[in-house]
């Protein structure tokens, strides 16, 4: 009978919190940006904030990392399913913007370089609010934890400006930012943004959706030392409670479960390791090294030399219970040599390799050659008509000019080698005559006997 009595309780205290309302929402956590500056917890947000709303009876979507386009496929989705429920809650956190009035959120893929790209690149949250103008008679929730530090202050005016409020907001609608409007809120410390951690707190104990984000501020204020204050802007038309009734058998303050992973890495180098600016040890090439209890979400790892010089650096995401595994691979840097043929046919041999051929007056691009110094030659009928040295740089393009000898149209032609044309400075300002002043010489591309000129050669050339 106890038994029976006691299941019945936890029947009647959940239908208490969750029968009376079919509850929905969208959550999205974006960290990792491909064209911006990550953030550290907006993924942990999300996670948290959709757990929450789970134990709380919403059926719920959660992406994260999420491009322009999953978001919008989302945001249809929600759009569409809402009108089946009687409360709707729309929660983002991640990158933000207000460009000319209008409020963006910014998807991972977003490549921003002015205010116009903004409205193709990034996400217009009016979107949401169209959809809830259209849940007449329900209650709708709009939670923003996205007024992070604007990462493109270079070219927006009015620096780090947070969003401004939603125009039209659509009755029955609550809209919550997690900071004052025209600011920008804390992205945290630890595993979770002040405002969401705040936040879930509250909404786990029975009052009032009003309280709820009152009480949120009042707690977010007295951890930030009044710097932070989140803000509401209410249109509801009715009550809402997160947990109704009596709620001393739902836990509104869990000891929240830390979210870390593991990273294995495996080095070619040897050096100092540090995740996210911080050093965690020497590390040697050939060896690999597991460092433990780890921030789940974006992570920063760098290998640097004693003196402080870089080495490798690589963004990863680590996930909470998992082993991430990299590879500290050392690159091999390329450039490519532009070689133009002015009276030459044959064929280009770089460090005794055949690469390409050439014909009289036309232009090879050879790519993917090792940084460093290289000969380069060209061969035709077996044998070398045309030969120099080059060196070439990472990321660059080296150009040369081959050009054959006037004088090597038989076989008692000199011998001559390719002198790179260049400038130099000539002359003196003390010196007398035409040696004043000093000035600038161009020399262009020439070929030069490789032996001393013979009196035949002379006379062959006069002739």
């Amino acid at each position: 009978m106890k038994k029976i009595f006691f299941i019945l309780s936890v029947f009647l205290f959940a239908s208490g919190i969750f029968a009376q309302e079919r509850r929905i929402a969208l959550v999205i956590g974006n960290a990792s940006y491909t064209y911006g500056p990550d953030l550290r917890n907006p993924v942990n947000d999300a996670n948290l904030m959709a757990k929450t709303l789970r134990d709380l009876g919403f059926k719920v979507t959660l992406i994260t990392n999420a491009n322009l386009k999953e978001m919008q496929k989302e945001a249809i989705n929600f759009t569409d399913e809402i009108k089946n429920y009687d409360v709707a809650l729309f929660y983002y956190a991640g990158h933000g913007i207000q460009v000319n009035g209008v409020n963006y959120l910014i998807p991972i893929d977003a490549k921003l370089d002015n205010e116009l790209s903004v409205r193709y690149e990034a996400f217009d949250i009016s979107d949401i609010n169209y959809a809830f103008s259209l849940n007449t008679g329900k209650m709708n929730i709009m939670i923003l934890d996205a007024c992070r530090d604007n990462p493109f202050r270079s070219w927006q005016r009015g620096g780090n400006r947070g969003f401004t409020a939603i125009k039209n907001q659509a009755a029955g609608t609550i809209i919550a930012f997690a900071t004052r409007e025209g600011e920008t809120a804390s992205d945290g410390s630890g595993n979770n943004g002040l405002y969401t951690q705040m936040l879930v707190k509250e909404m786990k104990k029975s009052q009032n959706i009003n309280s709820v984000f009152k009480n949120t501020r009042i707690a977010v204020l007295n951890a930030s030392n009044n710097k932070q204050c989140p803000q509401e802007w209410d249109m509801t038309t009715g009550d809402f409670y997160f947990v109704k009734g009596n709620n001393n058998n739902f836990d509104p303050d869990p000891v929240p479960v830390q979210q870390y992973g593991t990273i294995k890495l495996i080095s070619q180098y040897n050096g100092k390791f540090y995740i996210d600016g911080v050093y965690k040890r020497d590390i040697s090439d050939g060896y690999t090294y597991e460092f433990n209890n780890i921030s789940a979400g974006v992570r920063v790892l760098q290998i640097r030399t004693t003196s402080g010089s870089e080495l490798w650096r690589k963004k990863i995401m680590v996930t909470a219970g998992q082993t991430t595994t990299i590879k500290a691979e050392k690159t091999i840097q390329h450039g490519t040599l532009q070689l133009y043929s002015k009276n030459i046919s044959g064929n280009i041999i770089i460090d005794g390799i055949q690469r390409d051929y050439v014909s009289s007056g036309k232009t090879v691009n050879i790519s993917q050659l090792t940084t460093g110094t290289h000969t380069v030659k060209i061969e035709s009928s077996g044998q070398t008509v045309w030969q120099t040295s080059f060196s070439i740089s990472a990321g660059s393009t080296k150009y040369l000019t081959a050009q054959a000898s006037q004088h090597n149209d038989n076989n008692n032609a000199p011998e001559t080698v390719f002198v790179q044309g260049g400038t130099f400075q000539m002359g003196s300002n003390d010196g007398w005559g035409n040696e004043k002043p000093i000035h600038r010489v161009i020399v262009s591309d020439f070929y030069i006997s490789k032996y001393e000129v013979t009196n035949d050669e002379y006379i062959k050339f006069l002739n």
